[in-house]
């Protein structure tokens, strides 16, 4: 089975490559960026394409010369707060960019099974009585990144029902580990405090609310998920992608703080509260692990650990 990884070149497409590599597939990866800065990044033997999922004369020559036997769909713009301050660039890249994929699957006509990739926020905000979050539970998205996400979804299914396409989705909850951006929470508070053991930085981080409580997976069990999924999956339905846990900020902190053995200073900063945060966001893994037989092997120490010993070695080299 021929693997193609769009938006293959980000955070979670990465390792998604490294996993289907090491199951023992054939990758295809796929990303806007050139194959000069993409060299040396994914799994030996690898095959890596150029294409813009906005240029369907590209992304066709792409599908037909890469000839799939399954789609794993990454790419997006995939920032919350970015999608705020950008919202035509998300939906362009996050709906259309996704259409166009469809579009040239079902006119090319080999009918590859396809992972559509989506998101918790789809939910929206929800109260905490109504946790852990099935699939049934009601979308509600609250900006525009999330929105995309639920019009990927709708989408999906509606191709499936429509043409006949093998298509399944995702709504992924919180996922972090070594490489994520540090404009994400748990790799900013990491970057942070390897400044202060080895950056001479004063031990004073600034935070927004700490008493939250997320749903966070390390992302080697999220790339799991999304293969066996692939193996696994029905086609026509939506799976949460979840650890069905909740992590409050504060303690995931304080796993990081004591990684680096420091002292440390938190300031509360006002301006950092989202005023429309809500209090605690969980999801239930119910289908995912019943229908699977998946299971979260990488607790929430694992995780917040590797992401320390990650930055431990950007500052020592």
């Amino acid at each position: 089975m021929r693997v193609l990884i769009t938006g293959a070149y980000g955070f979670v497409g990465r390792y998604m490559a490294r996993e289907m590599a090491e199951a023992g597939y054939p990758v295809l990866a796929t990303d806007i960026v050139s194959p000069e800065k993409a060299e040396g990044i994914f799994p030996e033997g690898t095959e890596y394409f150029q294409c813009d999922l906005l240029d369907l004369s590209e992304l066709e020559r792409l599908i037909s010369d890469a000839a799939p036997d399954l789609v794993v769909h990454l790419a997006a713009q995939s920032s919350g707060r970015v999608s705020i301050s950008r919202p035509a660039e998300t939906f362009r890249v996050n709906i259309f960019g996704f259409i166009n994929l469809l579009e040239v699957l079902r006119k090319i006509g080999n009918n590859p099974r396809v992972l559509a990739v989506g998101s918790g926020e789809e939910y929206g905000r929800k109260k905490s009585p109504d946790m852990p979050l099935k699939e049934d539970a009601a979308i509600d998205p609250a900006n525009p990144y999330a929105a995309s996400k639920a019009s990927q979804t709708i989408i999906a299914m509606q191709y499936q029902r429509t043409y006949g396409l093998d298509i399944l989705g995702t709504r992924s909850f919180n996922h972090t580990g070594p490489g994520q951006s540090e404009l994400f929470v748990f790799p900013s508070f990491a970057k942070k405090c390897a400044g202060i053991a080895y950056g001479g930085n004063e031990p004073l981080l600034k935070t927004g609310n700490l008493e939250i409580i997320r749903d966070f997976l390390d992302v080697r069990d999220v790339v799991r998920a999304y293969r066996i999924l692939s193996e696994e999956g029905k086609p026509g339905r939506v799976y949460n992608v979840c650890s069905g846990e909740g992590l409050k900020l504060k303690e995931g902190l304080d796993i990081i703080i004591e990684q680096f053995d420091i002292e440390v200073e938190i300031d509360k900063d006002p301006e950092l509260f989202r005023p429309a945060d809500v209090p605690v966001f969980i999801g239930d893994n119910s289908r995912l692990s019943g229908e699977t037989g998946w299971k979260r092997i990488i607790s929430a120490e694992k995780m917040l650990s590797a992401l320390a010993d990650y930055w431990k070695s950007r500052y020592s080299r």
